[in-house]
């Protein structure tokens, strides 16, 4: 992690402290009882046996819009060599 964090200019380990951190909820986020894509499937446990559980956290918001904004870039950049190549 320490070495993560020194590429991104944060040096440190990058833990926060327990003392240092934001305090947790106190309620549970609302969250619908279905996905919205893919209806049917539950938002919230007990799921399937057969599914995992992963947790994917990101930093902060801006961090977030700049990765998709990036794959949006890529994606659109990969689209046009696609049209090129077919001419």
């Amino acid at each position: 992690m320490a070495k993560l964090m020194g590429m991104m200019g944060l040096g440190g380990d990058g833990i926060v402290a327990a003392a240092d951190a934001l305090p947790g909820r106190s309620q549970a986020m609302r969250v619908s009882d279905q996905h919205y894509v893919l209806r049917g499937r539950a938002m919230r446990a007990p799921f399937p046996e057969n599914l995992e559980r992963a947790v994917f956290a990101t930093g902060c918001f801006w961090g977030t819009e700049k990765v998709r904004e990036t794959g949006r870039r890529a994606r659109r950049d990969d689209a046009r060599r696609a049209r090129r190549r077919r001419r």
